[in-house]
Parts: C-alpha cells; sequence; structure tokens
C-alpha cells in the first residue's frame, strides 16, 4: 500500500507537466492565432478606410453628379415625348403618303383610261372625216352633175325661146302680109294653121 502512493503522485505531477506543456502550446497557438487575427484586423480595417474614402468620394461624386443627372434625366424626357412626337408625325406622314400613292395610283388609271378613250375618240373621228371627205367628194361630183344639168337645161330652154321667138316673128309676118291683102300662098297659110309649142326642145 505505500508503494503505490508515490506511484499516484509522479502519475499526478507527469499529468500536470503534460497539462501544462498543453497548456503551454494552447498559449502559444493562441497568441500565433490572436496577431494572425490582429494582423488580418488591421487588414479590415485598413480595407473599411479605404472602402469609407472611396465611398466617401462616391459619395461626393453623386452629389457633383446629381444635378447632371437630374438634367440628363429631363432631357431623356424631353427626348422621348419628342421621339413621340416623331413617331407619330412619321406615321401620319407615312398615312399620307399611302393615300398620296393611292391617289397616284387612281390617276394614273384615270389618265390611262382618258388616253384610251381618247385614243377611241381620235380614231372614231379619222372614221368620220374619212367618211365626211367620201361625202364631200360625193356632194362635189353631185354638185358637178347638177351644175351640168343644169347648165343643159338653160341652154334647152334658151334654146326653145329663141324657136319661140323666132316662130312667133314668122307668124306675126305672116298675119301682117296677109291683111295688106294678099291671100298668100300655101307655106304662109301653113305657117299660121302650125301651133307653136317651145316646150318641146327641153328634155
Amino acid at each position: 500500500m505505500p508503494s503505490a502512493f508515490p506511484a499516484t503522485v509522479a502519475e499526478r505531477e507527469a499529468e500536470l507537466v503534460a497539462l501544462q506543456s498543453a497548456f503551454d502550446e494552447y498559449i502559444a497557438s493562441s497568441r500565433e492565432l490572436e496577431e494572425e487575427l490582429d494582423a488580418e484586423l488591421a487588414k479590415m480595417q485598413e480595407k473599411l478606410a479605404e472602402s469609407t474614402a472611396a465611398n466617401a468620394a462616391l459619395s461626393a461624386q453623386l452629389e457633383t453628379i446629381g444635378p447632371q443627372l437630374t438634367s440628363l434625366e429631363a432631357s431623356l424626357t424631353e427626348s422621348r415625348q419628342k421621339l413621340k412626337e416623331e413617331q407619330k408625325l412619321r406615321r401620319a406622314a407615312e398615312q399620307a403618303q399611302d393615300e398620296a400613292d393611292q391617289r397616284l395610283r387612281e390617276m394614273e388609271q384615270y389618265q390611262q383610261n382618258l388616253r384610251e378613250e381618247c385614243d377611241f375618240v381620235h380614231e372614231e373621228l379619222a372614221f368620220k372625216e374619212n367618211e365626211l371627205d367620201e361625202s364631200k367628194m360625193e356632194l362635189e361630183v353631185e354638185k358637178q352633175r347638177l351644175q351640168d344639168e343644169l347648165t343643159a337645161v338653160r341652154e334647152a330652154l334658151e334654146s326653145a325661146e329663141t324657136a319661140a321667138l323666132e316662130a312667133e316673128e314668122a307668124r306675126d309676118k305672116a298675119l301682117a302680109d296677109g291683111t295688106s291683102g294678099d291671100n298668100g300662098d300655101g307655106s304662109s297659110q301653113a305657117a299660121l294653121a302650125t301651133p307653136i309649142v317651145p316646150d318641146e326642145a327641153v328634155p
């Protein structure tokens, strides 16, 4: 029994030494970790300071750019409004162009129809002119024929009138010879007895 007690103390001391060594290692590793954490913290603080400075700079720039952004937003709104108006005007112009094209096509069709109608009228007019020329020629021929007939009738009438005058003069002479106491010859009596028919010379 007495021999077991020292062994227990020795074990306790060995355990204590082991614990002390482990504790020392823990303290050493803790210090190293703390130093690393401190260094990391310093870096993070430095980055935070840089970020804060950059944020402040950006804030200052934003404050400076703010009015410009407001102006740009106003310009953008105005540009959008103008774009809408231009689109509206463009649609109206396109519609007007379509209507003008439609009117142009209608006018071209009307012009084509009118040209065809004019061509037809010109052909009819040329045909009528040919008929008129032929009618004029026929009328000229008929006029000439009638003038020739009229001339012949006038000549025949003049001949008949001349014959009638000569017959009347012969009759008057025969009557004058009869009243002078001469009974006359057979030729005079035959002349008195012969009737005068001047119209027989007219065809």
